[in-house]
């Protein structure tokens, strides 16, 4: 999906699942680079999903 389809409206909340994912299997390096990326691609800031990523990456420690 991200390289297919890199401007789909879902794309940031597949890539947050793809973060817990990887935080769940304790990658947890893998897993702040999703949520990074997420932060990087923007949008506005009472967007939910800016929202359980920045309370997720914060949650890592990152």
């Amino acid at each position: 999906m991200l390289t297919k389809y890199p401007r789909h409206p879902d794309l940031k909340d597949a890539m947050f699942t793809m973060g817990q994912c990887n935080e769940r299997l304790g990658r947890i390096d893998q897993a702040g680079a999703f949520y990074k990326k997420i932060l990087t691609m923007g949008g506005s800031d009472d967007d939910s999903t800016i929202i359980k990523t920045k309370r997720a990456l914060s949650a890592l420690g990152a």
